[in-house]
């Protein structure tokens, strides 16, 4: 028979194994902590507890979470950063012990230890993408990560990566790269808006070029079709000009549409010799090349910004207006009126549109025809006509183009 405190001993034991055990998977988790992301205390809470309230049912806790986040701003980085990295597998074994001993322990334990979020390691970093971008460039020690977020396959993974590299603004080019490698994504979404981002970030960085003239070595037309139209928007695509070259002859429509369009933003000292090409897209039954997308400047819209605007031009922009419907022809008289004088060719077209339906695009039409117009007995005649149209929008735009009309006919 045992020894009457044979049981007190045992018990003891286990308990100072379980306490020494705690200790130590504890001690583990604050050098977790320390690793991974800075998960320190503020107003009482570590930094895991408060991200958790970014995610919380309760609006109270998340405006508390995201007040929080706010005034850390740069000092959340580190943790927020951590955030978008995969759990390793003693982060896991952390988690579960955390789960199953801690998390319904005392608070002043609790509040000692790392938290681990309860929520999965995808919507987490869904959020702390989002945070990253509200903290602006001094996020940027985070963009490698934020790259390899780019590939995730989570649902907006990569869409909220792409906004926060945006937000986070011209430092993220270091991660070029990366996004020219996503113009090849197989989500059109995401090829899109990493496309988008190039755009802003990479704009005056003198590889985007290069960068870009890679991805039109690519397999797939559609890729490339992203390249030639981000092409324009970098500073020395001037460059590019004879990689471009080579796509008018593609036999893919797409791609000589994309290879024209590029040359003409590029290069309006060629306008001249460019202008034929525009035909078989001006008289193309596929309305793809006809309005307006992410990637596409409609053709009426190149074809009314040539340089100088010729009757040629405006001819075969004609028809493409007409075809419009109501907000298009507003944005195409928008167009114009931002051009000036140097669209007065542009006027037929502009007094067809105080015919149109919509009285937002008429009244557009009268003040384009107010900036761009020569004062002619048609142009006066047609605005005077305005002034009676029933809708107070257009009669205001018609007496404003009057009057700019009438100052410039003044010495």
């Amino acid at each position: 028979m045992a020894p009457p405190d044979a049981k007190p001993k045992q018990s003891r034991w286990r308990k100072i194994w379980v306490v020494g055990l705690a200790l130590g998977i504890a001690g583990l988790g604050i050098l977790l902590s320390v690793r991974d992301g800075d998960d320190f205390v503020y107003e009482g809470k570590r930094l895991s507890v408060w991200f958790d309230g970014l995610l919380s049912q309760k609006s109270t806790e998340r405006v508390a979470a995201e007040k929080v986040f706010t005034n850390l701003g740069p000092k959340a980085v580190p943790f927020l950063t951590s955030q978008l990295k995969d759990d390793s597998r003693l982060t896991q074994r952390y988690r579960s012990f955390y789960d199953s001993k801690i998390r319904s322990g005392p608070q002043w334990l609790r509040s000692w230890l790392p938290t681990p979020s309860l929520h999965n390691a995808d919507t987490r970093r869904l959020v702390a993408a989002y945070r990253l971008g509200k903290i602006g460039p001094a996020a940027s020690p985070a963009i490698p990560e934020l790259a390899k977020l780019l590939k995730c396959d989570y649902w907006n993974g990569a869409s909220f990566a792409c906004s926060a590299l945006t937000w986070i603004g011209t430092n993220s080019v270091s991660a070029l790269p990366q996004l020219t490698e996503q113009l090849g994504n197989n989500d059109r979404y995401t090829a899109d808006h990493v496309a988008q981002v190039i755009r802003i970030v990479a704009k005056d960085h003198s590889n985007a070029v290069p960068a870009l003239v890679a991805v039109l070595r690519h397999t797939n037309d559609a890729v490339k079709v992203r390249a030639l139209s981000l092409l324009p928007a970098m500073r020395n695509a001037k460059f590019a000009e004879r990689d471009i070259e080579v796509f008018l002859k593609s036999p893919n429509p797409a791609l000589r549409f994309a290879a024209l369009s590029a040359l003409w933003d590029i290069s309006p000292d060629r306008h001249e010799e460019l202008l034929d090409l525009w035909v078989e897209f001006a008289t193309s039954s596929d309305k793809q090349f006809h309005t307006p997308t992410q990637l596409n400047t409609p053709t009426c819209w190149s074809l009314l910004k040539t340089k100088p605007l010729t009757n040629r031009a405006v001819a075969l922009a004609a028809p493409l207006v007409e075809e419009m419907d109501e907000v298009l022809r507003f944005g195409t008289y928008a167009l114009v009126a931002s051009l000036g004088n140097a669209a007065s060719n542009a006027t037929p077209v502009l007094i067809k549109g105080l015919r149109s339906k919509e009285p937002r695009a008429v009244a557009k039409a009268a003040e384009a025809l107010g900036k761009s117009a020569n004062p002619t007995p048609e142009v006066i005649q047609a605005l005077q006509e305005a002034m009676e149209h029933e809708y107070l929008m257009v009669r205001d735009a018609a007496a404003a183009a009057l009057k700019d009309l009438q100052s410039r006919r003044q010495p």
